[in-house]
């Protein structure tokens, strides 16, 4: 897998394979910023919604919500493309990994820094 990496760097900008990867990557990126600030901008307006409802009475439940709430709201301000794509590079790193084999990378790894 990690040979795909050289692949498709190597491949001169206009061949059809690499516009065809470039395109679905950029709409796969718009499709994730779009819907995860959107999942978190309702999880907000509803959790402040319940809420404002008192639904929770109990002190200790009211702050465990208010922090959740502030925490969710965090996330869904500040959400952008940026990290949305941080995540994403993560993801497929670490199915990489888990596709490659543990034992493998730690073997390498350690082969590769002298350990």
């Amino acid at each position: 897998p990690l040979a795909l990496f050289s692949d498709i760097g190597a491949m001169e900008l206009n061949n059809p394979c690499r516009i065809c990867i470039e395109q679905q990557f950029e709409a796969t990126m718009q499709f994730w910023t779009t819907t995860i600030s959107g999942v978190f901008g309702v999880m907000f307006q509803e959790l402040g919604r319940f809420r404002r409802n008192g639904n929770v009475t109990d002190p200790l439940q009211l702050a465990r919500l208010d922090s959740l709430i502030t925490q969710i709201g965090g996330i869904a301000s500040t959400m952008s493309r940026e990290k949305v794509e941080e995540f994403y590079s993560y993801y497929v790193t670490r199915a990489l990994y888990a596709q490659l084999g543990v034992t493998s990378y730690i073997t390498n790894y350690a082969a590769f820094m002298g350990v």
